[in-house]
Formats: C-alpha cells, sequence, structure tokens
C-alpha cells in the first residue's frame, strides 16, 4: 500500500499571534528554517517524492518565495490552496482536494517537529488494516499549559486503551457543548 502525503498548512495561527499576523505559521522559523521544513524533511526521509501542500489563497505567495530556498529541488511540492474566508478542518480540506487523492493519505501537520521514523507508524496502520491511524505524544506541563487552558484551546481525546483505539478527538474551540467525563 503506498501513501499520498499531505502537509496541512493552512491554519492561520491564532494562538501564535502577533508572530503570525504577517506571515502563516507554516513559514514562522524553528531555528534557521521555516517550521514547514522540518515536516518536509521527515517525508522526504520516509520515501515521498512528491507532496501536497495545503496552504490559503493570501499566503501563496510567501510559500513560492520562501520553500524553493530551503528544500530539496527534486522533490515535488504541489500547492493546493483554500479560500481565506472558509472555515476548513482537516477533513473539510482533504475533502476539497478529493480530486487530487489518487490513494491512502498520509497526513501531516505543518508544525509537526519530530525525528519519529514515518514508516514505523505506517507498518503499525498497515499492520491493523485501520482506516486511521493518529500519532500522539504527552504534552510536558509547564506554565504555557496553564495558559493555554485559561484561553480553552485544549485537545479533547478519549482514546480505548484495550483496543488502542481513538474514541473521540475534538478542540474545544470546536465545541458547542459541554464534555462530562465519566470517569
Amino acid at each position: 500500500m503506498k501513501f499520498q502525503a499531505v502537509i496541512m498548512a493552512a491554519g492561520i495561527g491564532s494562538r501564535m499571534s502577533p508572530l503570525t499576523d504577517k506571515i502563516p505559521k507554516a513559514l514562522l522559523p524553528v531555528g534557521n528554517l521555516p517550521m514547514i521544513w522540518y515536516p518536509i524533511n521527515l517525508l522526504e526521509k520516509a520515501g515521498f517524492e512528491e507532496i501536497i501542500i495545503i496552504v490559503l489563497d493570501s499566503a501563496l505567495t510567501q510559500f513560492h518565495q520562501i520553500l524553493p530556498n530551503v528544500c530539496n529541488q527534486k522533490l515535488k511540492l504541489d500547492f493546493i490552496t483554500i479560500p481565506d474566508d472558509e472555515d476548513m478542518g482537516t477533513a473539510d480540506a482533504l475533502r476539497h482536494i478529493r480530486d487530487k487523492i489518487e490513494k491512502d493519505v498520509f497526513v501531516v501537520s505543518c508544525d509537526l517537529v519530530t525525528d519519529v521514523a514515518l514508516h514505523h507508524l505506517a507498518d503499525v496502520h498497515r499492520s491493523h488494516d485501520a482506516s486511521l491511524s493518529v500519532l500522539l505524544a504527552p504534552v510536558p506541563q509547564t506554565s504555557a499549559d496553564r495558559e493555554v487552558v485559561a484561553t480553552g484551546q485544549l485537545d479533547f481525546i478519549s482514546i480505548d486503551s484495550r483496543e488502542n483505539r481513538i474514541l473521540y478527538f475534538s478542540n474545544e474551540a470546536d465545541l458547542d457543548e459541554t464534555l462530562i467525563s465519566l470517569y
């Protein structure tokens, strides 16, 4: 089973304002490279030769100006834009590019900075004949976490640890109701 790589880079980075007022979150520097370079490099190391990158219409020029200077020229980066005034989550963005999707999709966020070997995740996905696989990591507790709690930007994830399955995943900002824990 082959995968098609998609990087989600159309977020406005509202939690990173004012840094993202003039530059897309994906292009913010981490070290001396734009943040999106890290997932691009990770996908390239995993053997991907083509990557679809979903960006906002208004940010396309900035991506075209910056990425050719830092990415391998042999790598084919296919930019697909979504309208700035659309409020698309991951599923909506993938539905928006459905004509470009030809096989199973490996979706990566533009802010993924990791040394995890992606082929291990793909192997787990295949071995379980999964419909969806998600890479999750614990978040260290810091004073910044308390700010996240105060701003309502928590992610709610429910996992069935016996079956290693995700039961629920949502950001607090996307919820219209109160969640009640049964545990």
